[in-house]
């Protein structure tokens, strides 16, 4: 497939960590159109995994949809941080947890018509509870989820954050705990 060409890019808007474009772009066929790209850096989530087979999650509301949802631990990455660094940072202020083992299960865009966002998955085990520090604007509910349960709820459509619906039928299918 032809790639669209780039004819000019404008910052349009700035703020924390994301950035809005307003780009002119040229389509295969030769016409040109705007396009608004957002550029906020990669993410990454943790799927905390106990001992006893429970996910833990963050439940988190959500101002864009008007609702509070089960998710993974995650958030931006830091500058300077490897991927796994941040992913233990976003365990530890939202969860509460040091992790024994990491491991990356794999990536997404998350919204690839407007983004160029990646989200990274790691799996953590061997958990250590530690003190919880969310940011100031997260207002954070922890729960644990027995795995059948989490799996169920993600066939059900009860989880509505995609990257832990991604990460629990990504474990599934990788690790046959379905």
């Amino acid at each position: 497939m032809k790639k669209w060409k780039t004819v000019s890019s404008t910052l349009a808007y700035t703020k924390r960590r994301v950035r809005v474009y307003e780009d002119v772009v040229e389509l295969p066929n030769g016409q040109q159109t705007d396009y608004i790209v957002l550029k906020g850096g990669d993410a990454v989530a943790v799927l905390p995994l106990t001992e006893d087979n429970r996910a833990v999650l963050v439940r988190q509301y959500r101002y864009p949809i008007g609702k509070a949802i089960y998710e993974l631990p995650g958030g931006g990455t830091a500058r300077g941080e490897s991927l796994e660094e941040s992913a233990r940072r976003e365990l530890r202020e939202e969860a509460g947890l040091l992790a024994d083992e990491m491991t990356y299960l794999g990536h997404f865009y998350a919204s690839p018509a407007r983004s160029n966002t990646v989200v990274h998955i790691f799996v953590a085990r061997r958990l250590t509870e530690t003190e919880h520090s969310p940011e100031p604007y997260e207002f954070i509910e922890i729960d644990h989820v027995e795995w059948h349960e989490l799996t169920r709820m993600v066939l059900a459509n009860e989880i509505e954050d995609v990257a832990t619906a991604f990460a629990v039928l990504l474990l599934n299918a990788t690790a046959g705990l379905a």
